[in-house]
């Protein structure tokens, strides 16, 4: 199996940060984390960058063969207590805690800033680490790892449109196979999964959304055995990855024509998040999108229905920094990728939501999803 090939545009960034905080080495065992600085996670590990910018794993001895060849790690430190099994890159350690500290030991001197990803720590495992690194200077650096990964690589951005096309697959199957034989909401739910998974996705969300008539005016509502109805508006808020990043898409349809008011319902969101992808550029607070978007939708009389924020980031999660809401004061910069997904929920009657992922540019945005129509739909 060829070695994983390193995305140095992401590595050269990392080595930028420590150096500029003076800090010596990051270590990390959150997963999101651990694939942001190897490419892939390894299980029963944590993964490490140095300021010069060796990246490497420290892991059960169990998941060395399989960091070797799935990750880019420059080195590989495996811990174990059994002697036959010791080498140049093996840490004699009763738990990985232990292994952390000898490890850091091995690089850094008693003294120097040492960075750890605490948000992403069980209390407990970060009590531990932090007594077993006591002479360092310890920091949290769950912040600026959150900051360096908002602006997405051109790796990155590439894996993030692969997933999207997988969702985009998805959700057209689900409108051209499914909504035709009176399905249940879980029916949907479980061929759009497997449907997913054979076009190439690594992860699907726990919960995809399918929800129809009344069930579409809960904006997280889950599958259920509803079976769907002419008339009714139908929910598709689907979400996968492609080698761990990951495409979020929603779009509404209807099953026959839809009442006089869900169709108005329909258009106003459309034009909201006309206006929200319009607004998103290079320079422009995030909380000034969700705004354009929010103006619109209130200026119609839905103001009240509209009880979420207009978008979030998405790449390694599903939901990432910026939130594009009220209260997010965060510039858009070139390189970030966000939703924009305008909804109204009227219960009793039914929602609608569109959602679209996009890249920033300079003087606008990319729409990532365009091959997917948000054209008022009628199935039946």
């Amino acid at each position: 199996m060829k070695k994983l090939q390193k995305d140095v545009e992401r590595i050269n960034k990392l080595k930028f940060l420590l150096e500029s905080e003076g800090v010596e080495i990051l270590i990390t065992g959150y997963e999101p984390n651990i694939r942001y600085l190897l490419g892939s996670p390894v299980d029963y590990a944590y993964a490490y960058i140095l300021k010069s910018g060796e990246v490497g794993v420290l892991c059960s001895i169990l998941e060395r063969e399989r960091a070797e060849i799935a990750t880019w790690a420059d080195m590989i430190y495996a811990y174990t207590l059994s002697k036959e099994q010791r080498s140049e890159y093996t840490i004699y350690a009763r738990n990985i805690y232990e292994a952390i500290a000898k490890l850091t030991s091995k690089f850094v001197s008693k003294g120097l800033k040492v960075a750890i990803d605490v948000d992403n720590l069980r209390y407990g495992e970060a009590v531990s680490i932090k007594r077993k690194l006591r002479g360092f200077k310890v920091v949290n650096f769950s912040d600026k790892l959150r900051e360096a990964r908002i602006m997405k690589t051109k790796f990155e951005i590439e894996n993030i449109k692969r997933a999207v096309n997988i969702v985009i697959d998805g959700i057209n199957y689900s409108i051209s196979k499914l909504l035709k034989n009176n399905p249940s909401e879980l029916e949907i739910f479980h061929e759009a999964e497997y449907y997913m998974k054979r076009k190439g996705a690594e992860k699907i969300h726990d919960f995809l959304i399918v929800a129809s008539g009344e069930n579409s005016a809960y904006p997280h509502s889950r599958p259920t055995n509803r079976r769907i109805r002419d008339g009714d508006p139908v929910t598709l808020d689907y979400v996968a990855s492609y080698n761990g990043y990951y495409g979020d898409l929603t779009r509404t349809i209807f099953i026959g024509a839809p009442s006089k008011e869900l169709k108005k319902i329909y258009n106003v969101v459309k034009e909201a998040l006309e206006l929200g992808i319009e607004a998103a550029k290079e320079g422009v607070k995030a909380s000034e999108v969700d705004k354009v978007v929010r103006d619109h939708i209130s200026k119609e009389g839905y103001g009240k229905y509209f009880i979420h924020s207009t978008g979030h980031g998405v790449g390694l999660e599903i939901h990432e920094p910026p939130r594009l809401s009220r209260v997010d004061s965060t510039i858009l910069k070139e390189r970030m990728i966000v939703t924009i997904e305008p909804g109204i929920y009227i219960k009793g009657l039914g929602g609608v939501r569109i959602e679209e992922d996009i890249l920033i540019e300079k003087h606008g945005c990319k729409v990532l999803s365009s091959k997917l129509s948000t054209e008022l739909t009628i199935v039946g």
